[in-house]
């Protein structure tokens, strides 16, 4: 049963995301600017970059979407698992009126 001591777990996850989220994206921010201030290429653009620097570059990418995947499936799991619902296979012992 969702009680509302798990409503204010999910809250306090939510807001945690949210305080994540906006930390990101404030040091975006801050990297465009320096990288603007000083002249060089913008981020996403290919020019002048060596191969090996690429080659890094897109492992890196991978990295963050694994872990951008790993951070969605925990908070999925915490959020069924406080819900009680078995993924995949919907909720048990529930009848419909």
């Amino acid at each position: 049963m969702f009680t509302e001591a798990d409503s204010k777990a999910q809250d306090a996850v939510i807001e945690e995301l949210k305080a994540e989220f906006k930390s990101l994206a404030e040091q975006e921010e801050k990297l465009r600017a320096a990288v603007a201030a000083s002249g060089e290429p913008a981020f996403g653009s290919n020019e002048n970059i060596p191969p090996e620097v690429a080659k890094m570059l897109e492992e890196e990418k991978e990295k963050a979407k694994r872990e951008g995947a790993r951070r969605v499936a925990e908070f999925q799991s915490r959020r069924s698992g406080a819900q009680g619902v078995i993924p995949g296979r919907g909720r048990q012992g529930v009848i419909r009126i």
